[in-house]
């Protein structure tokens, strides 16, 4: 069980910190946030018996999360319905188009309104942020590179979410272990939590 093994490296981190003493003595303020940082192990402090129950009822809520079925509304003998992708259609039916659905979970009638409000109190903030950084890179790069006004160039702000991160990323080159222990297609044979994520074992194989 994954959660398991999670558990118990994160209890053997925090025995090993407990020997570090008092924390707030280091001087280094990156040692001292991932020191922080890890002493905080979550349900892995839990004492064994209660920790076992725990991850029991985690696992039973999310078995019983993705498993779970209705009927159809009126139809009682249309039945099966799963929350992914059945549910969600029906539900996304419901509205006139993908801008009402997104903004349902808003509760607000006026929502483009609220929307236009905030963003005239930002907008002055903003302004003066971008005229500082477009300063800022002026003089850092010279105006042959930075224009008065002119949008900023895309690359020398970097952005986390652009392409090139995840081209950077080359899974091409993790080892086999990755592949066959991935679930890439959703199996038929019984019933899986698709959302993707990524986790490194630390073993220094699979990652």
């Amino acid at each position: 069980m994954l959660s398991k093994y999670i558990q118990n490296f994160q209890h053997g981190i925090w025995d090993l910190l407990n020997n570090v003493g008092n924390i707030n003595n280091i001087p280094d303020s990156q040692t001292y946030r991932q020191i922080r940082y890890y002493s905080v192990i979550g349900p892995a402090a839990l004492p064994p018996e209660q920790l076992d129950r725990y991850n029991r009822l985690i696992n039973d809520m999310l078995s019983i999360y993705n498993a779970a079925s209705i009927c159809a509304l009126n139809e009682p003998f249309h039945c099966g319905l799963r929350l992914q992708p059945d549910i969600t259609k029906i539900m996304a039916k419901d509205f006139t188009d993908t801008a009402e659905y997104w903004s349902f979970p808003f509760e607000s009638p006026a929502l483009n309104l609220d929307l236009e409000d905030a963003w005239e109190e930002v907008k002055p903030l903003y302004e003066l942020l971008h005229a500082y950084v477009r300063r800022r890179l002026r003089e850092y790069y010279g105006p042959e590179r930075i224009s008065r006004q002119a949008p900023l160039p895309a690359h020398i702000l970097g952005n986390i979410l652009a392409e090139d991160f995840f081209v950077s990323l080359n899974m091409s080159t993790l080892p086999l272990d990755f592949w066959q222990g991935s679930v890439v297609e959703e199996p038929l044979d019984r019933v899986v939590l698709c959302q993707p994520s990524a986790w490194d074992f630390c073993n220094r194989r699979d990652f």
